[in-house]
């Protein structure tokens, strides 16, 4: 589990964060601080933690761009060593230029990548040679959807994170956003296995997006039934919610 920690002016409380992170791999962004504060950061390190100092404070949304470089260059070193790699993400938007060069070279290297945006995206998939491996989908339905989800293989350890960044310049240069792992197993499983699966099976609500950049409605194939997400979600939702399915257990015990 990757933790990101975006750092200005630290005091010795950041080395004890790092040390109480110690089962994870922890990213710490030194957002232009001087040296004057080069010890904190030396401590930092010292306790376990890789750390990316800049040359000024470029803001909070510098060190989410770090968060997803870092997240996405793991995949690829997974599928550059022959491993099975796979990224997932949920989002509303997706029209930022170096998020989308970024899973371009995801997909060149062999990972899979499987993209929910609901509204626009400026990123073409199946393009050979450019985004072979990615698919995008845009599911409309009852609901207006303002969930975000990132999902990453990671060698079969299942990294999910939710958060409420969108891929997009604003969300990186102009806000304050937030994307927090899923530590629970159980319920990173869920968010995995029963919300985002739902999402990828859906063929009543779901349009995908082709490499003309025109979008063609999914439907189900000969004899089968119909799936929508939104109606499976609506049934977890009537579920005892510290009743997770059988299915969730069985993960969770095989991980």
């Amino acid at each position: 589990m990757l933790v990101l920690i975006p750092a200005y002016q630290p005091d010795e409380r950041l080395a004890d964060l790092v040390r109480a992170l110690d089962r994870h791999h922890v990213l710490v962004v030194d957002d232009g601080s001087g040296p004057a504060y080069a010890e904190f950061f030396d401590a930092a390190r010292w306790a376990g933690a890789e750390v990316i100092a800049l040359d000024r404070n470029r803001g909070k949304g510098f060190a989410l761009r770090a968060g997803l470089r870092s997240l996405v260059e793991r995949e690829i070193a997974w599928a550059q060593r022959g491993e099975a790699a796979h990224i997932i993400l949920k989002m509303n938007a997706l029209v930022d230029a170096a998020a989308i060069d970024l899973l371009q070279r995801a997909s060149h290297a062999g990972v899979q990548v499987d993209l929910i945006v609901r509204g626009v995206s400026v990123l073409r998939p199946g393009v050979p040679g450019v985004s072979d491996r990615i698919r995008v989908r845009s599911i409309v339905g009852r609901f207006l959807e303002h969930s975000r989800i990132w999902y990453f293989r990671n060698g079969g350890a299942d990294d999910t994170f939710i958060g409420s960044a969108d891929l997009m310049p604003r969300n990186f240069d102009r806000r304050i956003e937030v994307v927090v792992p899923l530590r629970d197993r159980s319920l990173a499983h869920r968010v995995r296995y029963e919300v985002l699966d739902s999402y990828l099976s859906d063929t009543l609500s779901a349009r995908e997006l082709l490499p003309s950049g025109r979008y063609r409605r999914l439907m189900p194939r000969t004899g089968e039934p119909g799936v929508s997400s939104q109606l499976l979600l609506l049934d977890l939702a009537a579920d005892p919610v510290d009743r997770p399915s059988r299915r969730i257990e069985q993960l969770a015990e095989t991980r």
